[in-house]
């Protein structure tokens, strides 16, 4: 996978003792099912809020720590083993996209063929990086200047997947949200003083 990006690896499933074509998977004959022996990986992208005059984008997903090959056996039994722990970042995307509040897929896709692998420790992690634009009132009345951060956000891939098995589609939703520091307003009650008592005659 290092060299062959997104180049999937399937295996049939082994058909023996057959003496007579069968009706299966819509076709007539020896039944031949291939299956994917990768896992692949997708991720959406959503902001949490309307947040007033603050644009989202994101920059890039990687993979940290992640196994780029593997060694397959399907005799005696079903085996895949995977190896070599990539040293450098795999970059799942490097396009820029604006984050809306309706869930959308990541439109530009770099890496989402994957080997099968165990999550255990903290070291494989997802790496987010995105921007948050903020538009400001400028100093001229009547203007406004954009105030951009560049965030970067590291989370353990185990944390979410134990592991990536054969054959299936792992999916991130990250959301994306401001660290707001929000008012709590409350009213206090009246609180009643001592009676004053008049004997009125």
């Amino acid at each position: 996978l290092k060299a062959n990006k997104n180049t999937d690896f399937m295996v049939a499933e082994i058909a023996k003792d057959k003496t007579a074509n069968e009706t299966a998977h819509s076709f007539n004959g020896v039944p031949t099912l291939f299956k994917h022996k990768l896992s692949k990986v997708a991720c959406k992208v959503v902001k949490a809020a309307d947040y007033q005059n603050v644009k989202f984008e994101l920059n890039k997903i990687e993979f940290l720590s992640v196994s780029y090959g593997a060694t397959y056996g399907q005799l005696p039994t079903e085996n895949l083993v995977p190896s070599t722990v990539k040293d450098t970042p795999q970059v799942y995307t490097e396009a820029t996209q604006e984050i809306t509040s309706t869930p959308s897929p990541v439109a530009t896709e770099d890496v989402v063929i994957y080997i099968p692998q165990k999550f255990t420790d903290e070291t494989s992690k997802i790496k987010v990086t995105y921007t948050i634009t903020t538009t400001v009132e400028g100093l001229t009345p009547g203007t406004t200047t954009d105030v951009v951060q560049t965030v970067e956000r590291e989370y353990p891939i185990k944390d979410k997947f134990a592991e990536w098995e054969m054959g299936k589609k792992y999916i991130f939703n990250l959301t994306f949200s401001l660290d707001e520091i929000l008012w709590a307003p409350a009213v206090e009650p009246w609180v009643d003083a001592p009676a004053g008592d008049i004997d009125v005659k």
